[in-house]
């Protein structure tokens, strides 16, 4: 008697030549076709959270600035790369006390008085108060970047949108021609947003402000006004420059910059905070500019603005700073600081 054992999904049918009855014996594969369903469900897992799992991440390209004063230079921004998870929140900071202090100083002695450090990254996205992040603006420029760029960048991500951003600062980096244009490109990852403005920075010596076009946009986008208030919570900036604290530390853990085509880590270089150079405090009229500036950051601000019962235009109140006393100049600030 021959017999022959045909296998067909799992089933062994074995045939008798004889023509008696048939059996038909079946083998349990189910316990291996779930082991095997398992191991594609995890396999699927872990392809679904590859995709899903952003970070934010932040890095700096630095370059140096020639004070044409002899051999002195300053680090400033040159362009700054970042990804934006709205699930991964970083805190940055206003400028530090002494960043590009000498520069800054230098430039008012030049005549280029309405100049303010711009940031690459906006502290409330967590761009950093240091030299990396930082680059001479005037406060009109300072002003665009915030209401057309930086502003409509904060409403996106509050509303849950991952943004890739990328600012390349376009300058000769010398004294005598101080010049910059902010090249900004932003879009959303999942293709729904994005916008692409050009910044310029056109600084003015106060005798000659009204030939020179000291803040400008290119690219016709418009203003957007945006409360700091408005942003989830985690994000926002933090004090000035860098501090050894939580939400410092965990921002730098996610940023990284460049300097002469060499990688650093930002807490353990002087280069990215900016303090290997002179050590001083910014000039307090600089810092009221950078005040005024960011009143001009929300349209939603009124001029006039009376000061000892006169009425002040922006432009008005930085001309009447350049040659005020300390006295005035501080309460100045103090008026300021109490309207933002």
């Amino acid at each position: 008697m021959q017999s022959e054992r045909i296998k067909t999904s799992g089933i062994t049918t074995q045939q008798q030549s004889s023509g008696r009855a048939q059996t038909v014996q079946f083998k349990d594969y189910r316990s291996e076709n779930s082991a095997q369903l398992k191991v594609i469900r995890l396999a699927n897992n872990a392809s679904a959270n590859a995709v899903i799992q952003r970070v934010t991440s932040i890095k700096y390209d630095t370059t140096a600035f020639d004070m044409e004063t002899g051999d002195k230079k300053e680090i400033v921004g040159k362009k700054m790369e970042a990804t934006l998870d709205p699930n991964d929140k970083v805190r940055g900071s206003a400028p530090g006390d002494g960043v590009q202090a000498e520069l800054m100083g230098l430039l008012k002695a030049n005549g280029y008085k309405r100049m303010v450090r711009g940031h690459l990254l906006n502290g409330q996205l967590g761009g950093l108060g240091i030299a990396a992040n930082l680059f001479p603006i005037t406060t009109q420029a300072n002003a665009k970047h915030k209401n057309h760029v930086e502003n409509p960048i904060k409403d996106q991500v509050t509303k849950g949108k991952e943004i890739k951003y990328v600012v390349t600062v376009q300058s000769q980096n010398k004294m005598s021609n101080p010049n910059a244009n902010f090249v900004c490109d932003a879009r959303a990852t999942d293709g729904s947003w994005s916008r692409s403005e050009v910044i310029q920075s056109a600084p003015g010596k106060t005798a000659t402000r009204g030939a020179n076009i000291e803040g400008a946009t290119t690219m016709n986008t418009d203003s957007m006004s945006f409360k700091s208030s408005s942003l989830p919570k985690g994000w926002g900036e933090k004090g000035r420059g860098y501090s050894d604290n939580a939400d410092h530390n965990n921002t730098v853990g996610k940023s990284s910059f460049s300097f002469n085509g060499d990688a650093h880590a930002i807490d353990s270089s002087l280069y990215a905070k900016g303090a290997h150079f002179k050590s001083g405090v910014i000039d307090r009229q600089e810092y009221a500019n950078e005040l005024i500036g960011k009143y001009n950051g929300d349209p939603t601000n009124k001029w006039p603005i009376y000061f000892s019962g006169k009425p002040y235009t922006s432009q008005e109140l930085e001309d009447y700073i350049d040659t005020a006393p300390s006295g005035i100049v501080e309460a100045i600030i103090s008026k300021l600081e109490a309207l933002l």
